[in-house]
């Protein structure tokens, strides 16, 4: 009993023309639109944004701590107990205080260290994010290339299997090839499908990660192309190492401890304060006219002060400021140790990076030539075409080989282009 089965190849042919349709769709961009999208775009950068914003303005303003308070105040008062046709009295009083330390010249010494981290922490947040939205573009090109390469294999075994069902039916092979044929076909179908949704899915995060609405993703549209020619000398690179964010912050974080340090000790100093007042008083705002040629019923005062208080509780072994003193000698510490991990854990990066680079030049000379052989097969299998002495068939097996050859060195190529965008996170700039 022979069997053939029919399939809708039209319906698969359409189903592959829509999915290049949408893949070159009109939310197509190139890594620099990307990346300037993110950069406008991207919620955890606005947030960091606002947080520097806050910061600039908290420094623009840090002179007002030495700002004298004024105040002005009015006071209307009876005495009960007054025999006085006119009981009642009011006054009129203006004051001002300022109050000087060593405490408020570190704070604002204090406020510029937290604006320059602010700087900082912007600064790495856009490298951390030119770095994501890279890798994952060029993950998302590598994927785009994985899946034409895994379609022109399926549509291979639908050939294979449709000249198998031809086979059959004139009665060269047996039931089982041609089973076997069909097997082979429906095996690879739904990893296409699983491939074309993981695709789908990671252009919905990286739409999400360049700061638009997922609903319709955008497609990468450029190439992996080689990596950039770099020393991949450590030593090269190590002095890059003090320009690198996050080794700038520690620095500086060394520097906001000691001012923090500083602080607390100038709770042991004496602090000065100056104050001024000056008022005017009526006892009889009723019976007596408010203006007029006799200014006796104004008393004037008023007062100057000069003050400078010492905290003694301070001296105890065990006070609260001593403690803290304490503390912050810690945090100062904490903070050199915290540099120090940070400048190895940067040269560990740079190290990692360099390798990476090395392994893929490496890599691509080998895959470079089995690239060159598969040319050079497909090649004489044309020629064998043309001669008949292959079918069409045999042909386009060459030609897969030869794509899977060069997608062989495109994943490498991948793979030395991600650890350059790393080294240059690494470092903290970008390589020309």
């Amino acid at each position: 009993m022979r069997c053939r089965v029919r399939f809708p190849a039209k319906l698969w042919l359409l189903g592959s023309l829509l999915f290049v349709v949408v893949a070159a769709g009109l939310g197509a961009l190139t890594l620099e639109e990307a990346l300037d999208t993110a950069l406008r775009n991207n919620i955890g950068i606005e947030l960091d944004r606002i947080e520097l914003e806050r910061r600039l303005r908290a420094h623009q303003s840090s002179h007002n701590r030495f700002h004298p308070s004024l105040s002005a105040g009015t006071q209307l008062s009876r005495d009960f107990y007054s025999e006085s046709d006119d009981p009642w009295a009011t006054q009129f009083s203006l004051s001002s205080n300022l109050s000087l330390s060593v405490e408020s010249v570190r704070r604002g010494q204090l406020t510029a260290k937290q604006y320059q981290a602010g700087e900082l922490n912007y600064a790495s947040a856009q490298a951390a994010l030119v770095r994501d939205v890279s890798n994952a573009f060029f993950g998302l090109l590598l994927e785009a290339e994985r899946i034409r390469i895994r379609r022109e294999a399926v549509d291979a075994a639908r050939e294979r299997f449709e000249l198998a069902e031809a086979e059959f039916e004139a009665g060269r092979i047996s039931r089982y090839d041609l089973l076997s044929q069909r097997v082979a076909y429906e095996n690879q179908r739904p990893e296409l499908a699983q491939l074309e949704d993981a695709y789908y899915l990671a252009r919905r995060d990286f739409t999400l990660l360049i700061g638009l609405s997922p609903v319709d993703p955008v497609v990468p549209q450029g190439s992996i192309g080689a990596p950039v020619p770099v020393s991949t000398e450590a030593e090269f690179w190590s002095g890059y190492l003090e320009q690198r964010p996050d080794i700038v912050r520690a620095r500086l974080q060394i520097e906001e401890r000691n001012l923090g340090r500083s602080l607390a000790a100038n709770e042991f100093l004496p602090t000065l304060s100056l104050s001024a007042s000056v008022n005017r008083r009526s006892p009889t705002p009723f019976t007596e006219p408010w203006f007029g040629g006799d200014e006796a019923v104004w008393a004037k005062g008023g007062s100057f002060g000069i003050g400078l208080s010492v905290p003694l509780g301070n001296l105890l072994p065990d006070s609260q400021r001593r403690v803290a003193l304490e503390d912050a000698d810690r945090r100062v510490r904490e903070a050199e140790l915290q540099y120090r991990r940070a400048v190895l854990r940067a040269e560990n990066d740079i190290e990692a990076a360099l390798r990476r680079l090395r392994r893929a030049e490496s890599s691509l000379e080998l895959l470079d030539l089995n690239t060159e052989l598969a040319e050079e097969a497909f090649r004489l299998a044309q020629t064998s075409f043309e001669q008949g002495q292959i079918d069409a068939l045999e042909l386009r097996n060459a030609r897969l080989e030869l794509e899977r050859a060069q997608l062989a060195a495109l994943e490498e190529r991948y793979r030395g282009r991600i650890a350059l965008i790393e080294l240059e996170y690494a470092v903290g700039t970008v390589v020309e």
